[in-house]
């Protein structure tokens, strides 16, 4: 007889996945405001999924501006825009 055990690895669900990536983006948010201190708006290519309930055609632009340390607006090519708070940024009011 054998002892191995199987372990189930649970599946994460769409909603997990998105919110992995929506955490990544605003590091990667955070990160370049931190290294253009300077810079109060960037562009970057929308991120498939980043808006997981509300999807955006390929090519989409996305114009990140900064709002204070923490605070920042998405917008997307149609006119859509999302502030995010970051817990994760120095001197927010989550942090």
């Amino acid at each position: 007889m054998s002892n191995k055990r199987r372990i189930k690895v649970p599946t994460p669900t769409p909603q997990q996945v998105a919110a992995d990536r929506f955490k990544r983006l605003m590091a990667f948010d955070r990160a370049y405001f931190e290294r253009h201190k300077d810079t109060e708006v960037f562009q970057r290519p929308y991120v498939p999924g980043e808006t997981w309930s509300v999807p955006m055609p390929a090519g989409t632009t996305v114009i990140v501006r900064s709002l204070g340390p923490g605070r920042r607006v998405r917008e997307f090519g149609d006119g859509w825009s999302v502030i995010d708070i970051d817990p994760g940024a120095e001197g927010s009011a989550a942090a």
